[in-house]
């Protein structure tokens, strides 16, 4: 008996799969929201970890996770994260942890054959001493500030390992970072929610996937932390 035309397309239909670490923090919650308001495409599933999911320090952990939800694409953006005086005083938890949680990450991505892993960085991580604007080359040209020289070295290994998993297993892994933007996603245009969710790391992001076009409408950089600021009805309903 021969197979029907819906027969063929069901089979035909490539599944994918987004796993997004740190999916209950602030990037990861920016994107579930413009998911959630524009809709997943056809054959396509977002999962969004949180802590309760499972810890990604732990190899094991992490085995579960893959093995459970099967990802094709990954976004990265669970992190051990803290203030200025966190940072300062605990610069080895800093740097161990995010060592143990980048390495299971990519490691799992690989031995689960994940078509696309993106990371996510931070300015923090870049030179002290540098000259602005600056790119994803001048990553590793001096230390970062000693304040928090845990987190940034282990931030910066990221890219190291990006580019030795691509050269010995052909891997494709990306790095993000929004170099100090302070996005503000709601404005006097009387714009609709599905219009103000469009913050500028979630457009990012999706367009990485979907390879659609990436626009900038209004950016505000400073030289300080990348925030992105809902629209205060969004905000109060998180």
């Amino acid at each position: 008996m021969g197979e029907t035309e819906e027969t063929k397309d069901v089979e035909t239909t490539e599944k994918t799969v987004v796993l997004v670490t740190g999916g209950s923090g602030l990037v990861g919650m920016a994107i579930k929201d413009y998911i959630d308001l524009t809709g997943a495409k056809e054959g396509e599933t977002w999962v969004f970890l949180n802590s309760k999911m499972g810890d990604l320090r732990k190899r094991e952990d992490c085995n579960k996770i893959f093995e459970e939800y099967q990802p094709t694409h990954v976004i990265h953006l669970a992190a051990k994260v803290g203030g200025l005086f966190a940072n300062m005083a605990q610069k080895v938890e800093f740097f161990r942890e995010n060592i143990l949680i980048n390495d299971n990450i990519m490691e799992c991505s690989r031995v689960y054959k994940v078509k696309k892993l993106v990371s996510f960085l931070s300015t923090c991580i870049f030179p002290d001493k540098t000259t602005y604007p600056i790119d994803e080359t001048m990553l590793h040209d001096g230390p970062p500030h000693p304040s928090n020289e845990g987190y940034a070295y282990a931030k910066r290994l990221i890219d190291t390992m990006n580019r030795a998993y691509a050269e010995e297993y052909g891997c494709t892994l990306t790095l993000l970072d929004m170099y100090d933007c302070v996005v503000f996603v709601w404005g006097g245009w009387n714009a609709q929610p599905t219009d103000e969710i469009m913050s500028l790391d979630t457009q990012l992001f999706v367009g990485l996937f979907s390879n659609e076009p990436f626009f900038v409408p209004i950016v505000s950089v400073f030289l300080t932390s990348f925030f992105t600021m809902l629209p205060p009805s969004l905000s109060n309903s998180l």
